[in-house]
């Protein structure tokens, strides 16, 4: 072959391989939630005057797990941890006041409002703690409790959470990955709200709260007691790592908790939950140590961040975010923080026992 050719056959190549569809970055994207697994229990309970949508999964002894959604998402958004931490844990969801299935009243929206209806959930439940996972708005709900209510928690892990409205990223909202999510959650809202041609002014009033709201003190953060896990994804759209940093160094005892290669959205990212694995058994508190995947250890059953301090900082590789429960289980031990590990294990999904959710209705 002349030169000509070669250099024919290599342009021929190069533009072949320009023409194939590149993986973007996970962190780019918002991921499409699966199906929920079986509930044992769903209904709605009447609270603060709106009917709140709620369902549990599991129906293990001990203390329950709270999960609670982001600003204008359900509590469906939480179906790969709910398949996951289920088979060895009741675990509660719930859709917000104005949220998903849940009704709203005239009143605005607020913090201190929705943080009072999850109690009241809890009462109706008959539920005294929960070890809460809050995610964005859910994470400011959990502060909320933790300082109003702190006899209620075990312990709180807040992902993605702001104290005040400074907290957040300039221009967080013209993202892709920002745009896609309130599309989705547009499409979703039309097909379970009660008010499902009001998503426009369901946005406008949540977009007036996140710009007046929250507005805490240092002595307010100061007040928490709960042990607490601070979180944050290192590639978050809305959340300014500096403010995550301050409410860890704030509040009493935090633990900073870094999660790497991951968006805003890292709840969705993934099949299943190792991060929120962090929290380890709901009855016990978080301490100096940082669970790593490797062999012999269950951060779940043994208590993951409990032990001998070694600082307060916690980071988790993009690798662990693909391995299943049942993997973890075989394949983990402690570790110090900082330490990371990216061998790669398959993954499974579980299903809970019980009452099947009704699924969403089909998009229209």
């Amino acid at each position: 072959m002349n030169n000509f050719g070669i250099v024919v056959c290599f342009c021929l190549a190069f533009i072949c391989n320009l023409s194939r569809p590149l993986a973007a970055d996970r962190w780019t994207e918002f991921p499409q939630p699966p199906a929920m697994p079986m509930a044992v229990r769903s209904g709605t309970a009447p609270v603060n005057g709106i009917e709140m949508y709620y369902a549990i999964y599991g129906s293990a002894a001990g203390t329950p797990i709270l999960l609670i959604h982001g600003g204008l998402g359900y509590a469906d958004i939480w179906a790969n941890q709910v398949a996951d931490l289920s088979r060895e844990h009741t675990v509660i969801v719930a859709d917000s006041r104005g949220h998903g299935r849940s009704t709203r009243t005239s009143a605005p929206y607020a913090y201190d409002l929705m943080a009072s209806d999850y109690v009241a959930l809890l009462n109706y439940l008959k539920v005294g703690q929960v070890a809460l996972v809050g995610w964005s708005d859910g994470g400011i709900i959990g502060l909320d409790i933790a300082m109003k209510h702190p006899e209620r928690l075990t312990k709180l892990f807040a992902h993605a959470a702001n104290t005040k409205t400074d907290g957040f990223n300039h221009g967080f909202d013209k993202t892709m990955t920002w745009l896609a999510y309130v599309e989705h959650c547009k499409d979703v809202y039309k097909r379970i709200s009660p008010t499902h041609d009001e998503y426009d002014a369901f946005l406008t009033e949540m977009n007036a709260m996140w710009t007046s709201q929250p507005n805490w003190s240092d002595d307010e953060l100061k007040t928490i007691t709960v042990p607490t896990a601070i979180v944050f994804g290192d590639h978050d759209e809305a959340i300014d790592r500096g403010h995550t940093e301050y409410i860890a160094q704030t509040v009493p005892g935090a633990k900073l908790v870094i999660l790497e290669k991951v968006s805003h959205f890292a709840i969705g990212s993934h099949r299943v939950s190792p991060y929120i694995r962090t929290i380890g058994p709901p009855s016990e508190g978080f301490g100096g140590r940082c669970p790593i995947y490797r062999q012999g250890f269950d951060p779940l059953r043994r208590g993951a961040l409990s032990g001998a301090g070694a600082g307060n900082s916690c980071f988790f590789p993009s690798s662990t975010f693909s391995r299943s429960a049942s993997a973890l289980r075989a394949r983990t031990r402690w570790g110090p923080c900082r330490q990371r590990t990216g061998s790669s294990i398959s993954s499974c999904r579980t299903s809970g026992r019980g009452r099947r959710t009704p699924p969403l209705p089909p998009s229209r």
